[in-house]
């Protein structure tokens, strides 16, 4: 078929011409003419009229306004209306962000927030279908008192968005929340994404929402005060994923509220980052539900054991994900692995040399034996820039030892054999040889040939594929 001929289009099934047209969209559709769906409407008419009439091709929007003032208000609430209209009654996600004017970053100006208020009114017949709103704003809390005075229904609104800030922006620190009524009575919200720099330490009260039907909170970038975070846990008993970022807290601040009956029975997942005293913080409730956890910490002050009761969480454990980058003690996490009795998948990222003590205690060769059940394990190396590639270093050679005990040979009583194995080297790595960029993984991929052959699943990466790391559940980047 030549791409150029206009008979091109014509020759295909219109259903298959809108599934083409549905693949080409971007993952954040914007009013942009040079993106999906607009650009591909200006390619010919029969393209054209099969994007007009793919209502669900414009049932997501992320209106980006900068600068903020009339005229581009203007243009974009026309484009928006549009585009939204050709939605024809679908439920829609819109995401709104707006820039900020270097000279306006500590206090926005009148002028501009009766411009965002206006516009935002402009939108209310389109609200109530809307599924999922988001906010992006440097004046956050700003933004969240207009949406008190918009006369907006989100009666079906069922994920909401809050970002302070983003990426190309200089943040504006210790924002507080307004509350905006209109979400307090939302009967089908379920999700809340918090991102960016926030005073947080009363968000909770804050922030009118109806926080007992939340099933997915995330504060993702956003430091949380240890009373904050658990006033969030006792006030959503049907929360099943969250996400936080703990503030320093020394013993103190943990004791005044541990107590013996604070049990969360629909938490799922928690994707924790903290600096300290992680076991601590996380056995102040019994999470009797709790099968991932993801972990960014340091887990421990060294030398700081605490007692065998704080791990009863981990017992139920089928996931856990362990990022590596800042220190941490491996004894801690030895006895981690060692409560995780029912682990069947373990992620172990930035694995450098200093942990080859785990790499030995993960080994069916010595005892204790640990991870039992371990059916599928993905590692990211960290090499040192002399690594040689012909002969492993002695630290590598206890991770070849381990996954050797693991995968051939008769395995011990009541423990399972490994069944997929995903090894990647950091993508930031400075080991390289010409020719052959990644000598940890390229050497272990032909020690581990007799792996492969006994069955094991085996993913060798030539650099990090990180796809499958967990992250916040939807706030969005511009």
């Amino acid at each position: 078929m030549n791409p150029r001929s206009t008979q091109s289009i014509q020759n295909i099934p219109e259903d298959v011409a809108r599934l083409i047209a549905f693949y080409a969209l971007p993952s954040r559709p914007t009013l942009s003419r040079s993106q999906s769906p607009v650009s591909l409407s200006q390619v010919s008419s029969t393209w054209r009229n099969v994007v007009l009439a793919a209502s669900e091709l414009w049932s997501t929007l992320y209106i980006f306004v900068k600068p903020v003032n009339s005229d581009t208000l203007d243009i974009c609430q026309r484009q928006a209306i549009e585009w939204l209209m050709r939605a024809e009654g679908r439920p829609l996600s819109i995401f709104f962000r707006f820039g900020v004017d270097a000279n306006l970053r500590f206090e926005p100006d009148r002028d501009e927030l009766l411009g965002i208020h206006n516009f935002l009114i402009g939108l209310y017949p389109f609200i109530p279908q809307a599924r999922r709103l988001g906010f992006g704003y440097a004046h956050i809390n700003q933004l969240l008192g207009l949406l008190s005075k918009v006369p907006w229904s989100v009666v079906n609104l069922e994920a909401l968005d809050i970002v302070s800030a983003f990426g190309d922006e200089e943040v504006i620190p210790f924002h507080r929340f307004t509350a905006a009524p209109i979400f307090n009575h939302v009967p089908k919200l379920r999700q809340l994404v918090v991102k960016g720099q926030c005073m947080l330490d009363s968000v909770e009260s804050a922030l009118a929402l109806p926080w007992s039907r939340l099933t997915k909170v995330a504060f993702a970038d956003s430091c949380l005060p240890i009373m904050t975070w658990v006033n969030i846990i006792r006030s959503c008993p049907q929360m099943e994923f969250g996400e936080l970022n703990i503030l320093c807290v020394d013993d103190e601040d943990l004791e005044q509220y541990r107590s013996a009956n604070q049990r969360h029975t629909q938490l799922k997942t928690l994707n924790l980052k903290m600096t300290i005293k992680l076991v601590e913080f996380i056995s102040l409730f019994q999470f009797t539900s709790l099968r991932n956890l993801y972990l960014k910490s340091d887990l421990c002050e060294a030398g700081v054991f605490p007692p065998a009761s704080y791990f009863q969480n981990f017992h139920g454990l089928r996931s856990l994900y362990i990022d590596f980058s800042k220190d941490i003690d491996i004894t801690l996490l030895i006895h981690i692995l060692r409560e995780g009795k029912n682990i069947e998948e373990l992620t172990l990222i930035h694995m450098d040399k200093k942990k080859n003590l785990l790499f030995e205690a993960m080994s069916y060769d010595k005892s204790p034996r640990i991870l039992p059940h371990l059916g599928f394990l993905r590692i990211e190396v960290v090499p040192e820039a002399d690594s040689e590639l012909q002969e492993l270093q002695p630290h590598w050679r206890s991770l070849y030892n381990m996954l050797i005990s693991r995968t051939i040979g008769t395995m011990p009583s009541g423990y399972d054999q490994l069944q997929k194995l995903s090894l990647s080297e950091h993508s930031t790595t400075k080991a390289r040889h010409p020719g052959v960029y990644f000598p940890v993984v390229h050497t272990l991929t032909q020690m581990l040939s007799p792996c492969r052959d006994a069955g094991v699943d085996m993913i060798f990466s030539e650099r990090s594929e990180l796809d499958w790391i967990p992250v916040h559940i939807g706030a969005f980047e511009m």
